[in-house]
């Protein structure tokens, strides 16, 4: 798309997307963006899936396809300002959760290999033990956001991303 700015320019991981998927762009984002930006927030959006601020009127269909011809109609009713009104106050916005009919680990186990689960354990016990308790309630719990959609405030975002890509690289 004309306009847009790609994720295999500058400073980039693109070739690891086939792994990564929108990581690719967030690690763009981490390494040729945040600081050259003033903004106190920074937002995600991908693969045709957008945060909704209700500015608009959609059909209440869990991810309902949406084009970007689609999203270009109703773009320009989205103001800074009104973004900027709805999110003040927050550390991050999230979208809604999706729940699940089993745990993350069952639904885990049942579409990938269980020895990257191991391994990203492992991992966690190893450089994150802090984070071992967290993980292990995450994987007994049905309810998880999905689509790497949010928006956060800047500097907790640089945290995210020093852990998240210390974490991947390290698996």
């Amino acid at each position: 798309e004309p306009g847009l700015i790609r994720d295999d320019t500058e400073l980039n991981i693109a070739e690891k997307n086939k792994n990564y998927a929108e990581l690719t762009g967030h690690y763009w984002v981490w390494k040729n963006f945040l600081d050259t930006t003033d903004c106190e927030y920074i937002g995600f959006c991908h693969y045709r899936r957008f945060l909704d601020f209700n500015m608009h009127v959609m059909p209440q269909i869990p991810f309902k396809p949406i084009l970007v011809e689609d999203f270009k109609n109703v773009f320009p009713k989205y103001k800074e300002e009104q973004i900027i009104k709805r999110i003040e106050g927050y550390d991050i916005v999230l979208p809604q959760t999706v729940i699940l009919d089993r745990d993350i680990l069952n639904q885990y186990v049942q579409y990938h290999p269980v020895s990257d689960l191991k391994l990203a354990i492992d991992i966690i016990k190893e450089k994150f033990p802090d984070y071992l308790a967290h993980t292990l309630k995450f994987l007994s719990s049905n309810e998880m956001w999905i689509c790497l959609n949010f928006i956060i405030r800047k500097d907790l975002l640089k945290n995210y991303f020093e852990w998240i890509f210390d974490f991947l690289f390290e698996f």
